[in-house]
């Protein structure tokens, strides 16, 4: 098979499930990752021939990707803030919103770390905790970001704190990665009783009747568990999560937590109910209620 015609199948079967321009992208990525060509090269060289091994590796792929696959599990990582995690079913795939949250992080532990740098090496590391952690790609980000940083990130699920530990990264203080049920309060005062400078959380929040409105490639193949909660109680994981921050943040720390956009004020009284003070609702790229902030 020639490049150019596996590009040009590439397009017109993703074609049937992704915009135009998307499907060209993802046909580029299969290009330049599995290929090692750029996504112009069938252009430049439309002579250019597949090897045997080449072309059974990209058709599966593109098999793969025909059955809703989302690409990021097809290649087998994602990027987030500029690094690249490794991702599988077992963990959502990072979304740019994220991104978003995670920079208002750093920022404010960035703050924190300057502040105790004038003390020298009596200063105490900034410690974050990192619940729902996933694939670890906050965990990861605020341990390269944030010098010294003292990052525990939590999961209840072994096989996502498999990929999250995982991660092949390089800082001089890994995240210290915990399994723990965030409802089990024993087990977060546990893990939790040091205290923390700040408290971050991406937790599930989507609710079960925005099923309707997700792609196929959401719903077939990214773990439930990290998505949805029950439409009687979609504030579920908040509550907990408004409990650890009162308990746990350090004086004058401060908490950080994606929310669904259609539950912004909801959110927002359930901490304030909690004590939690300076709470407010932030909006990400789009102009949508995306995050909370908090300070104990």
């Amino acid at each position: 098979m020639l490049l150019k015609e596996f590009v040009e199948k590439s397009r017109k079967e993703l074609g049937k499930i992704y915009p135009v321009q998307e499907a060209g992208a993802i046909t580029g990525m299969l290009c330049t990752e599995l290929l090692g060509v750029q996504p112009y090269t069938h252009l430049v060289k439309p002579e250019m021939t597949l090897s045997p091994a080449a072309e059974t590796k990209v058709l599966a792929a593109l098999e793969r990707l025909c059955a809703n696959e989302p690409v990021q599990y097809v290649l087998g990582y994602a990027f987030f803030c500029g690094e690249k995690f490794k991702v599988n079913r077992s963990v959502l795939i990072p979304r740019p919103e994220t991104e978003l949250m995670c920079e208002e992080v750093v920022k404010t532990a960035m703050m924190l770390y300057r502040e105790r740098s004038a003390y020298g090496r009596k200063a105490g590391p900034v410690r974050i905790l990192d619940m729902c952690t996933g694939s670890g790609c906050i965990a990861w980000t605020l341990a390269l970001r944030v010098p010294d940083a003292d990052v525990v990130a939590v999961d209840i699920s072994p096989e996502a704190l498999a990929v999250a530990s995982s991660q092949p990264l390089k800082v001089k203080r890994k995240p210290s990665f915990k399994q723990a049920d965030i409802f089990d309060v024993e087990a977060v005062d546990a893990l939790a009783d040091c205290g923390f400078d700040i408290i971050v959380s991406n937790p599930p929040y989507i609710m079960e009747s925005e099923k309707g409105a997700m792609r196929a490639n959401v719903l077939d193949y990214e773990p439930d568990i990290a998505l949805f909660v029950p439409d009687g109680n979609p504030l579920l994981f908040y509550d907990v999560l408004a409990d650890i921050c009162k308990k746990h943040i350090h004086t004058g720390g401060v908490g950080y937590f994606e929310i669904n956009e259609r539950l912004g004020c909801p959110v927002a009284d359930l901490f304030r109910s909690k004590g939690l003070e300076n709470v407010a609702v932030m909006s990400d790229q789009f102009g949508k209620n995306r995050f909370l902030k908090c300070t104990g």
